[in-house]
């Protein structure tokens, strides 16, 4: 009996409600066509993110790239974050290690930084890909309130973090955005 309710209740749930995945290449060429563009100066326009530059932006994606990478591919965890047990210890964490990974990019340039981006974008996106969607996932959407989280809805949670950063950039400088199309804003919303 415990199989047969174990199958159902998996039927119900092999339906993604919001398919990414596809569009992670199409983002992250977008995305690394808009940094070549920037001149020396865009770089360093302010953002949406009182902290953030356009540069600090871009280094923030190639953290959770590799961040990600590391816990999730490779199973490999901070030593330093033993001490998470709430979501309030999770933002603490998250804030100390963002703002320490934004400062040590300030002395990494900008097309080294388009050079790892455009390296840890295919590796990420090609792992996430691989995952099972109906596996659960190394981290849960905890801002959607749930303690544990299904891989289809992790990724998705990581294309809005991708598409808001890639949007916040644009908005520093100027640009029309062809995120706000029909294929990137509505998976977005």
């Amino acid at each position: 009996m415990v199989f047969k309710a174990k199958n159902l209740i998996l039927a119900m749930h092999h339906d993604i409600r919001v398919p990414t995945i596809h569009l992670f290449p199409p983002l992250d060429q977008l995305l690394i066509e808009l940094l070549h563009s920037l001149s020396r100066e865009e770089w360093n326009l302010q953002t949406l993110a009182p902290a953030w530059k356009v540069k600090d932006v871009a280094a923030h994606l190639l953290a959770g790239n590799v961040r990600n990478l590391s816990i999730s591919r490779d199973n490999f965890y901070d030593s330093s974050a033993s001490h998470i047990s709430t979501y309030h210890d999770v933002v603490q964490y998250l804030n100390l290690i963002n703002n320490d990974w934004v400062k040590a990019m300030h002395s990494v340039s900008p097309q080294m930084l388009i050079t790892l981006l455009s390296i840890t974008n295919s590796l990420y996106s090609d792992h996430l890909a691989k995952l099972d969607p109906f596996e659960k996932s190394v981290f849960p959407v905890a801002w959607a309130g749930e303690n544990k989280s299904l891989n289809w809805f992790h990724i998705a949670r990581e294309y809005t973090e991708k598409w808001h950063h890639q949007q916040q950039i644009r908005q520093a400088i100027g640009e029309a955005s062809p995120l706000f199309s029909k294929t990137f804003f509505t998976p977005y919303l």
